[in-house]
């Protein structure tokens, strides 16, 4: 298929026997090396993976392979998986783990005895990364617990394992993305991720909305994870045609998607939320994505709330950090968040901001409830106030501030041009949105649509422009 020409998407066949094509056939897509995400079934011996490894490699086929589970770490054993990056040193770009959120005993043994050292297999042999493919609060709570500070926020291995989701019957996508690009802008991780997967559309099992046909909400929401730095995507499609991604990919191949290193962000505001030990019900709502029996009409309303598999696409209440700070107004498909006041990282509460180059202040929080200036907790409505003082504060500090209902932002490409990059925000409600681009502190010279060559009127350091329902628009900025 020519989709899976494409470097960008790392594409997983039901069959693995399915994936052998004839090596005397060239290629005729614009690009040769294209990426396959591979599982291989329990009846596969270690000689016939590494063959498959080994194939790969001989064809120049760059591929990821899923490497293990959190109920079954020990997938396959550490011969095998060195016997993959040998055969496979430049091919083998990524070994997946999904669901790694444990953080009991068993967990710390296949973390000490396994992951590790793969992780340390991944640095002697080629250039294979580790991708922690999570689901729920993982990014946000699980992370800042004993086990995973140790081995992701402490440790030395930041240049192995890259953050990664797996957010099926998942309610919390503004959440764990605000939680990655935190890590990452904090250095813990020398790059980021994103998946798209045709299960994303499902929110909650009570309603399975996955048998998606148009792929526009996951081109969207990879767009703006690419934009946001993301430069390896999980692409994972069992409904509709899959070469509708094939403009994403176009667009990272041309660079129409300005794939930003750390410093090119312009969006992401210089407030960040600060994480303490994670409350215990932070946790435990936001990690419940099967449990029913633990609904309550009513509970006390957290920073973070409503996060429970029952109460997929309920309203979120106006006193969530969430519903003002990152726009979710629902418990559900949360993958484009408008971010009104640009996106809010999330970084450990012990972050030094003096040696940060992205952070000046910082909201903390538990999940549970906030803490003012002198350590006390004080709940999520009594905090908002101040908190959305903060907001706008910093706010005004971005160089430049989108308003509407789009998901957008900001990156520098050299010292005269920015990108602005707006996306319809309705996951799987695509409707026309009207954006306005203002211009902060820079002084704007010309603004031009790169995708469909029209110039803008730039009036009053702002242009007003509207996003075509199911998809995006890319607008550069000159500046003197």
């Amino acid at each position: 298929n020519d989709y899976q020409r494409y470097p960008y998407a790392l594409s997983k066949p039901r069959i693995v026997d399915q994936l052998s094509s004839d090596p005397a056939t060239p290629s005729t897509s614009p690009l040769q090396n294209h990426s396959i995400y591979a599982t291989v079934g329990y009846n596969f011996t270690a000689e016939e993976i590494i063959a498959f490894a080994r194939e790969r490699e001989e064809r120049g086929e760059p591929f990821a392979l899923w490497a293990g589970h959190g109920n079954d770490p020990f997938y396959m054993r550490l011969s095998t998986i060195e016997g993959i990056l040998k055969a496979a040193p430049t091919t083998c770009r990524a070994l997946v783990f999904p669901e790694m959120e444990r953080t009991d005993e068993a967990m710390e043994y296949a973390v000490r005895t396994h992951i590790l050292p793969i992780a340390e297999l991944c640095r002697k042999h080629g250039t294979a990364k580790i991708v922690l493919r999570n689901k729920n609060i993982f990014w946000n709570g699980s992370c800042y617990l004993d086990l995973w500070r140790e081995i992701l926020l402490e440790g030395d291995y930041r240049d192995v394992f890259i953050p990664s989701m797996e957010e099926t019957n998942d309610r919390t996508q503004a959440l764990s993305l605000s939680g990655r690009m935190g890590l990452w802008l904090c250095g813990h991780f020398d790059r980021i991720s994103g998946r798209a997967v045709t299960d994303n559309a499902n929110f909650s099992r009570f309603w399975e909305w996955g048998a998606q046909q148009n792929l526009s909400h996951l081109m969207r929401s990879m767009v703006l994870r690419s934009s946001l730095g993301a430069d390896m995507l999980l692409v994972n499609i069992y409904q509709g045609d899959p070469r509708s991604l094939a403009p994403l990919y176009q667009m990272l191949d041309k660079g129409v998607i300005a794939v930003p290193e750390r410093e090119d962000l312009l969006s992401v505001a210089d407030l960040c939320l600060g994480m303490k030990n994670p409350s215990p019900n932070f946790l435990e709502h936001g990690k419940n994505g099967h449990h029913i029996d633990g609904y309550r009409a009513e509970s006390t309303k957290m920073v973070f709330d409503r996060m429970d598999c029952y109460w997929g696409g309920a309203p979120i209440d106006p006193s969530d950090f969430s519903n003002y700070a990152m726009g979710s107004r629902s418990r559900m498909l949360n993958f484009l968040p408008t971010n009104p006041y640009g996106l809010i990282a999330m970084v450990s509460a012990n972050t030094e901001l003096a040696a940060s180059p992205f952070f000046r202040s910082m909201l903390v929080t538990d999940g549970e409830v906030f803490y003012d200036e002198q350590g006390q907790a004080v709940s999520a409505a009594d905090y908002k106030p101040r908190a959305l003082a903060a907001l706008e504060a910093s706010a005004a500090k971005l160089p430049v501030r989108v308003y509407g209902e789009v998901a957008w932002t900001v990156v520098r490409l050299d010292p005269s041009h920015v990108r602005v990059t707006l996306i319809d925000s309705g996951y799987l409600s695509p409707a026309d949105r009207e954006a306005t681009i203002v211009l902060q502190h820079l002084d704007g010279t010309g603004c031009r649509d790169i995708l469909s060559g029209e110039t803008l009127p730039l009036a009053a350091n702002a242009v007003s422009l509207t996003v075509p329902a199911g998809v995006l628009r890319v607008v550069d900025i000159a500046q003197r």
